[in-house]
């Protein structure tokens, strides 16, 4: 139910009541009041990271670490219908 009213919103432009409400709470603060959503802004911080570029290597080598390890830790099976059968 709770998706559907986001996706609902979403289509109609409506701006989240709560994103309205920490606005008015920051701005009576005298905080700074962000553009956009909340989820919006906290989206493009993840995915635009300012790191130095062996930072994103170091990353991509510990990910790759991590797949290696799955495939040896939980082989895939292979012949899935063969497994099936033999149960």
């Amino acid at each position: 139910l709770a998706i559907l009213v986001v996706a609902a919103e979403a289509l109609l432009g409506i701006v989240c009541p709560l994103t309205t409400w920490e606005s008015d709470l920051r701005d009576a603060a005298g905080e700074a009041v962000q553009e956009g959503s909340f989820v919006g802004h906290w989206a493009h911080e993840l995915l635009f990271v300012d790191v130095p570029p062996w930072g994103l290597t170091l990353g991509y080598c510990l990910f790759a670490l991590a797949v290696v390890m799955a495939f040896v830790v939980v082989p895939p099976r292979l012949n899935r219908a063969a497994t099936v059968r033999e149960r």
